[in-house]
């Protein structure tokens, strides 16, 4: 149904809508600059975080690449806390999983069990991915070295 400029002009949504959208727009239009301005600021101190985590990083690489026992440490140091995370785990989720007889006790503790594992998990795979991925710009670090220096250099 069309409405005629009559009920338009009476209907006072239209001017309140109107009203309203003016100075939404005039704000929008002064804070747009500041906005960018924040904006930029921002991206500019994450990109420097950025590069000093990868010059952090880089050095870690350097020290391993120089010298390999210091890498082999690491490397064992990761075994090994993983495989406590892990006895550690089992042997937490096998107390919990033994101890309680009450169905609504053991339904609680069943649920924590599965939780810890998934959790013991989480950490190992990243233990172990942190440790891989070092191992692997260790093996190849010329080529990390060039992608270190392209990123810092940008």
């Amino acid at each position: 149904m069309l409405k005629t400029l009559t009920d338009i002009l009476t209907d006072y949504k239209f001017f309140l809508g109107l009203f309203l959208s003016v100075p939404f727009a005039v704000l929008a239009n002064l804070l747009t600059p500041k906005i960018e301005k924040f904006l930029s600021s921002r991206n500019y101190q994450l990109k420097q975080e950025r590069i000093r985590k990868i010059k952090q990083e880089y050095q870690q690489v350097k020290q391993y690449y120089e010298n390999r026992i210091i890498l082999v440490e690491y490397l064992l140091i990761n075994i090994l806390k993983t495989i406590a995370i892990g006895f550690l785990m089992i042997l937490f989720v096998t107390w919990l999983d033994s101890t309680f007889s009450v169905s609504i006790a053991n339904i609680l503790a069943n649920s924590l069990s599965k939780i810890l594992v998934i959790l013991g998990s989480l950490v190992i795979v990243n233990w172990t991915t942190n440790a891989l991925d070092i191992y692997a710009k260790v093996k190849n670090y010329n080529d990390y070295q060039k992608e270190v220096s392209d990123i810092v250099q940008e």
